[in-house]
C-alpha cells in the first residue's frame, strides 16, 4: 500500500479503516518533528566513472541478496571496484563493465571489465535464477575477447559483433564468453537479454546487417531483417538456433521469455516502404522455428517500443517506447489519450498472444520524450522511465523532482495496471543533461531501480554513494548513474531504507537463496533497524508487510506476538513507539 496515495489491495482480515488511521498518525508524526521529511522517492544515487563517455545501460536486483548488479561502458577505465575482479583492468578503447552494489548503492562489491583490444560495451544484464550466475550481452569490435575457450563462436564474424559472457556471482570468475554474429555489423543501438527459466536458455536479440548470420538455417525467418534473435546454451558453449525477425526490415531493442507460455516476446520497430516506421510485438515459439502474433503499433510516421514487461497476474505484455503520431483507438480513456507534440513515449497492454491490444497511453509534454524502460510492481502498477525536454510533463505535482532541471531530465511515470490513470510522475536529473535508461523493481521492497548517465554534477542523491561525485575530463563529462528509488515517487532526498546483510559470494559456487531469520518480537514494536525510535518510513514498511506488498524479513520487530504476521494492534502500538519514543 502507498500510504501517500491510499492505492493497494485490501486483504478480507484486516481493518481497513485502522490501517487509514495508522497511515493519518504516521503522516501526524511527520508534521511532529520538525527534522522529519516527507518519504522519498530519491533513496540514494552513484556514479560510475567519469572523466570519459561513460553509461550505465541496466541495472537489476538480485532476488538472491538483495544487492543491484549493473552493466555498461567506459572509455575512461576509472569504474571503481574492479581490482579482483574477472578482468580487473580495461583492455581497449573503451570496454564494457559490470559491477555488484550493495542494495543501498553505497557500496561496490565487486566490479570487472569485459572486453578486448578495441571498443566494447555491455547492454544487457540478467541473473541467472537457478545458480545466480551473472551473464552479459553487449557489442565488442574486439578480436581477442577473453574467455572464447568453449565458446559457441570463438571468432568474431566481422565489424562489430555481438557477444555474450557468463560471470561467477561474485565477477571474480569469467565462466565463458562467445561472439554472436556475421560478417557484416551486428553494432545496433542496443541488445536484448533474457533466459529461460528452467532449462537456463540464454536468449539474444539485436540489430544485425549480415546476410550470414549464424545459426539461422531452420529459423522462422531465413532472410536477413535487419534484426536477429538466438537461443544458446547456458554455458554459451552451443548455438541452438538464430532467426531472422520478421519479413520486413526491423529492429529489435529487447526480448523476454513468457512466463506462462514459454514463447520468445521481442520489441522494437518495422521499416515500410515510403518510410513509415511502426512500433512492434511479435512473438516467436520457443525453438525459434516458428513465429507466432504480431502488433504494429503507430499509423505514420515513426514509432518504437525500447522495452518489455509481463504482467505475471494476466500474461499481458507491457511495452514502452517513443511516437510521434496517432495510437488510435487504443488511447481512448488512457491515462493521455492525445498526443502532446514533438515526440511522445507511450505504454501499451497488450493480450499474451498480442491478438488484442487493451490499451496504450501517451506520456508526455510539449517536448520530446521518449520511453526506455518498463516494469510492474507486485500490485500490478506500471511504471515506465525514459527522456524528456518538456518542463510541462504532465503529473508533477508532489513528485521528487517536480521542475526540470536541465536540457534533459530523466522521467519516472506510475501508472495504474490498466493505463487510465497516471498516478504520479517525478523527473530525475541534475543541471545539465541527464538519460534514464533503464529500470527494475524489486521483488521484495517495491522499489525501484533506475541507471543511465548524466554529466550533471549535481544529480541527486549521491551524497553517501559508492562513488559521490562525478569524474571531469578533457573531453568528456559524462558518466553511468544508479538510483535507488520508492516506488511512490513522492518526496525529498532522504537517507536511504537499510537493506537486509548480503551474504558472502562464493567464487566457486554460485550463491543461492539465503535464509533470512525472523525473529519475532522485540524491545520497541516498529523498530527495524534496531535505533532505539520509530521513524516514518518504518512504519509504512509495517503497513506495506501487513497488506502483503512486502517480507515480514523487512522488519520482524512488528511481529510481537511471533505469530508471523503484522496485526491492526501491532501496527496501532508501533505508531505510539514513533510518537511517544520506545520505552
Amino acid at each position: 500500500m502507498d500510504i501517500a496515495t491510499g492505492v493497494g489491495r485490501e486483504r478480507p482480515l484486516r481493518n481497513p479503516w485502522a490501517l487509514r488511521v495508522i497511515a493519518c498518525a504516521a503522516v501526524a508524526l511527520t508534521a511532529s518533528i520538525a527534522a522529519a521529511a516527507a518519504p522519498s522517492a530519491f533513496q540514494q544515487s552513484t556514479y560510475f566513472g567519469g572523466g570519459g563517455d561513460e553509461h550505465a545501460r541496466k541495472c537489476v536486483f538480485d532476488p538472491s541478496t538483495c544487492d543491484i548488479v549493473c552493466v555498461g561502458a567506459a572509455t575512461s577505465g576509472h569504474v571503481l571496484g574492479t581490482a579482483g575482479g574477472a578482468q580487473p583492468d580495461p583492455a581497449g578503447l573503451g570496454d564494457g563493465w559490470v559491477a555488484r552494489l550493495s542494495g543501498d548503492l553505497t557500496t561496490i562489491r565487486q566490479a570487472t571489465y569485459i572486453g578486448g583490444s578495441q571498443t566494447d560495451r555491455a547492454e544487457g544484464v540478467v541473473i541467472d535464477p537457478a545458480s545466480g550466475d551473472i551473464v552479459v550481452a553487449g557489442i565488442t569490435s574486439s578480436a581477442t575477447l577473453p574467455g572464447l575457450s568453449n565458446a559457441a563462436q570463438p571468432q568474431r564474424g566481422g565489424g562489430d559483433d555481438a557477444f555474450v559472457a557468463r560471470f561467477s556471482g561474485d565477477l571474480r570468475t569469467l565462466r565463458g564468453t562467445t561472439y554472436l554474429g556475421g560478417t557484416a555489423n551486428e553494432g545496433g543501438n542496443v541488445v536484448g537479454l533474457a533466459i529461460e527459466p528452467g532449462s537456463g536458455v540464454v536468449l539474444v536479440a539485436g540489430s544485425t546487417q549480415s546476410n550470414d548470420f549464424p545459426g539461422t538455417q531452420g529459423g522462422a525467418f531465413g532472410s536477413p531483417s535487419g534484426s536477429f534473435v538466438a537461443r544458446l546454451s547456458g554455458d554459451l558453449s552451443t548455438l541452438e538456433q538464430a532467426s531472422y525477425v520478421n519479413a520486413v526490415p526491423t529492429q529489435i531493442n529487447d526480448v523476454l521469455v513468457h512466463p506462462t507460455s514459454g514463447d520468445i516476446v521481442l520489441g522494437g520497430r518495422s521499416v515500410y516502404p515510403g518510410g513509415r516506421q511502426t512500433g512492434l510485438l511479435t512473438a516467436f515459439a520457443a525453438d525459434l522455428r516458428s513465429a507466432l502474433g504480431s502488433v504494429d503499433i503507430g499509423a505514420v510516421g515513426y514509432c518504437a517500443v525500447w522495452a518489455l514487461a509481463v504482467d505475471p497476474a494476466s500474461g499481458d505484455v507491457i511495452g514502452a517506447g517513443e511516437i510521434d503520431n496517432a495510437l488510435g483507438e487504443a488511447a481512448a480513456g488512457s491515462a493521455q489519450p492525445n498526443y502532446s507534440g514533438g515526440s511522445d513515449a507511450f505504454a501499451i497492454r497488450v493480450s499474451a498472444d498480442l491478438a488484442t491490444v487493451r490499451r496504450a497511453t501517451y506520456l508526455g509534454g510539449n517536448g520530446f520524450e521518449r520511453g526506455y524502460g518498463v516494469s510492474l510492481g507486485s500490485s500490478g502498477e506500471i511504471f515506465v522511465t525514459g527522456i524528456t525536454q518538456s518542463a510541462a510533463f504532465p503529473g508533477l505535482a508532489g513528485g521528487a523532482q517536480s521542475e526540470l532541471h536541465g536540457v534533459q531530465d530523466g522521467f519516472v511515470v506510475r501508472l495504474n495496471p490498466d493505463l487510465t490513470e497516471l498516478r504520479q510522475s517525478t523527473l530525475v536529473g541534475g543541471a545539465r543533461y541527464d538519460t534514464a535508461y533503464w529500470l527494475a523493481t524489486c521483488p521484495e521492497s517495491g522499489d525501484l531501480v533506475l541507471s543511465g548517465y548524466t554529466d550533471s554534477a549535481d544529480f541527486p542523491a549521491t551524497a553517501g554513494g559508492a562513488q559521490p561525485t562525478i569524474e571531469r575530463g578533457a573531453f568528456s563529462n559524462s558518466a553511468g548513474f544508479a538510483m535507488r528509488l520508492g516506488a511512490a515517487l513522492t518526496g525529498g532526498v532522504a537517507t536511504p531504507t537499510p537493506t537486509p546483510t548480503t551474504p558472502t559470494l562464493s567464487t566457486a559456487t554460485p550463491t543461492g537463496t539465503p535464509t533470512v531469520p525472523v525473529t519475532p518480537g522485540g524491545s520497541c514494536v516498529g523498530d527495524c533497524n534496531g535505533d532505539g525510535a520509530v521513524t516514518v518510513n518504518e512504519l509504512i514498511t509495517g503497513v506495506n508487510i501487513a497488506l502483503d506488498q512486502a517480507s515480514l524479513s523487512a522488519c520482524p520487530s512488528f511481529d510481537s506476538s511471533g505469530d508471523g504476521a503484522v496485526a491492526v494492534n501491532e501496527l496501532i502500538s508501533a505508531v505510539s513507539n514513533a510518537l511517544n519514543g520506545c520505552s
